[in-house]
């Protein structure tokens, strides 16, 4: 059978449809239902069915993952030239049209959606959720940025649409999401991350007494760059965030945290911020009284070291790094080898496989560079 080719779309004509004698090819769809067609117009927009039923003379298709109601249209679609898309056909049209690689039903669709964006208001949540969710689906199915690439310049112009957005995905079970809706989310925050992390912490807080486990949504929160961000935003939020995550996760799940977080330094208090405000006016990393009375880096360092409640490397950085900060360490040998010895006494330079401490001294470089 050779099939011939045309520019497309062409309207062959719907009421080809009715006559059973030209269908030649049955799609077998969700349920087992049965769609039929002639194979000629879905092999005229489709090389995908062109070989198919011309090369490999197949005379039935498993579309088992759409819907009749779906299939019935992109079959329709392929006879007029002109596909009918509604909110409740869309995703599954939009998927269908790209596996079987329609070019011009792909185009429709991306218009549909993007007039879809056009009319957002700042008012519109539940449209931009379902806009969310099906930017989503096709980006976890398709691996396909389009749709994800409308909806983030449309909410450019909604700054306000957008925080709604984000909001709403932090009322959403995490355990009912999944990590691409995440990402999505984290794409399409921007400055609004810091929302992210205030629905984080408190989370991670209730999830009970220590340790906890993070979920796969969760983590993924948890990147160098997500992170760099709300300490750019909020400071105080991400030092809290630091703080809570070191008080409930496991010492194994800190260390492999330790790297994103290094990479992250807590950014320095405000001017008017002293190492002799009482404690309960300055964030911790690790809850240590005593430094509120410190008034020198290396008095901090040694009361540190010799806190017994410090028992990770995570722990013991962190809070070495925010002493940095608050302190205003110098460039000073004796201030790098008191961090050495502290660091050599705990042996969290073989313990955590980091290969000696000149490398887990370096988050430190922009102090002792």
């Amino acid at each position: 059978m050779v099939i011939h080719t045309c520019t497309v779309p062409v309207n062959f004509g719907r009421h080809y449809l009715e006559l059973r004698g030209l269908n030649d090819l049955q799609l077998i769809c969700s349920g087992g239902e049965v769609v039929r067609s002639s194979s000629f117009p879905l092999a005229m927009n489709s090389l995908v069915v062109s070989e198919l039923v011309g090369e490999l003379q197949m005379k039935e298709l498993d579309v088992e993952e759409f819907s009749p109601s779906s299939v019935q249209c992109f079959v329709e679609a392929c006879y007029t030239g002109s596909v009918i898309l509604t909110r409740e056909n869309f995703r599954e049209v939009n998927k269908m049209s790209a596996v079987f690689k329609v070019q011009w039903m792909i185009d429709e669709c991306l218009n549909f959606y993007t007039d879809l964006c056009s009319e957002l208001t700042p008012q519109s949540v539940e449209a931009a959720w379902f806009l969310f969710q099906e930017a989503g689906y096709i980006l976890k199915e398709r691996n396909n940025k389009d749709l994800q690439l409308v909806l983030d310049t449309t909410l450019r112009g909604l700054p306000d649409l957008r925080l709604s957005l984000v909001k709403d995905f932090t009322c959403r079970d995490p355990n009912e999401q999944e990590w691409v809706y995440t990402d999505l989310c984290i794409s399409l925050a921007g400055k609004s991350i810091t929302v992210l992390f205030e629905w984080l912490v408190p989370l991670v807080e209730s999830k009970g007494p220590p340790p906890v486990k993070l979920s796969d949504v969760e983590k993924r929160l948890l990147t160098s760059e997500t992170l760099a961000l709300c300490n750019q935003e909020d400071p105080k939020l991400y030092q809290k965030l630091v703080y809570t995550l070191q008080k409930s996760l496991s010492n194994d799940d800190l260390g492999a945290l330790f790297a994103v977080f290094s990479l992250v330094p807590m950014s320095p208090p405000s001017p008017s911020s002293s190492p002799r405000e009482s404690p309960q006016q300055m964030v911790y990393p690790i809850e240590i009284p005593a430094l509120g009375g410190c008034t020198t880096f290396l008095d901090a360092v040694k009361i540190i070291d010799g806190d017994p409640r410090i028992n990770s490397c995570f722990q013991f950085v962190s809070s070495l790094l925010y002493c940095c900060d608050v302190f205003g360490g110098r460039t000073s040998r004796e201030i790098v080898d008191v961090i050495t010895s502290a660091l050599d006494k705990r042996r969290y330079n073989t313990r955590w496989n980091y290969g000696g401490s000149h490398l887990i001294l370096k988050p430190f470089g922009r102090w002792f560079s």
